[in-house]
Formats: C-alpha cells, sequence, structure tokens
C-alpha cells in the first residue's frame, strides 16, 4: 500500500542541480585601525585617547572618571618602551585576571581589576 506523496522521488529521472555557494559581498575597502591602532601607540597617545573617552564600563552603568581611566595606561607594563601594542594590552589582561584569579568576588580591588578588563577587552576589538 502506497501512500500519496507531493515529493519528487529521489529516483527521479531529472538530473540534480549542484549547489552554488553564495556569491561574497564586496569588500568596503580597509579595515580601520582600531584603538591602539596597527603598530601600536604612543602612551602619550594612550592616556589623551583615555582621557577622551567616554568611560563607560561594558556591561554595566558605572562610568569611569577621568583620573580612573589614565590610571588604567599607567597599569600597562613597559615592557618594549613607549610604544603599546595590541599584544601588550593581551599580556595585561591575562596578567590582571592571575591577579584577581584567587581573590574574593566581594573584594572592590577584584571589581576594580575586572573593570578594567571589560575596558581593555573593548578596546581590544
Amino acid at each position: 500500500m502506497e501512500l500519496p506523496s507531493n515529493k519528487p522521488s529521489p529516483f527521479s529521472s531529472q538530473p540534480r542541480t549542484p549547489h552554488k555557494a553564495p556569491e561574497a559581498s564586496p569588500k568596503e575597502g580597509p579595515k580601520k585601525p582600531g584603538f591602539f591602532g596597527e603598530k601600536g601607540v604612543k602612551r602619550s597617545e594612550l592616556r589623551e585617547k583615555f582621557r577622551k573617552d567616554p568611560g563607560k564600563i561594558p556591561g554595566t552603568v558605572r562610568h569611569l572618571s577621568k583620573q580612573e581611566r589614565i590610571a588604567i595606561e599607567k597599569k600597562i607594563p613597559k615592557r618594549l618602551g613607549d610604544t603599546i601594542t595590541r599584544q601588550d594590552v593581551r599580556r595585561s589582561i591575562d596578567k590582571f585576571r592571575k591577579d584577581i584569579r584567587y581573590k574574593k568576588s566581594w573584594d572592590p580591588k577584584r571589581k576594580e581589576t575586572e573593570d578594567i578588563i571589560k575596558i581593555l577587552e573593548k578596546k581590544l576589538k
């Protein structure tokens, strides 16, 4: 007993059409360098960028003051001199994460460090 079906049989005599990949969208030009630029940014320029930044912490309603934002730049270690690269910022984020690993969740130093990590990660994107 066969059930009527509106679907074509998989063994039909019509050849299958190959799947076509979607066409790639045209690129909009070269990607603009981010907050830290392509080769890095000088400490003085970074300090100015943090000074002009609104200071909103991602995922919270809290804002950092101008002095707190400038203090973030001072917490990034001077490994390669005056220029701060994206890699230096990533290393700093890893160091901050290691520092807060064993601190209590209610510790104010931990909250402050977590806010710094959030800001730096936002700036890396």
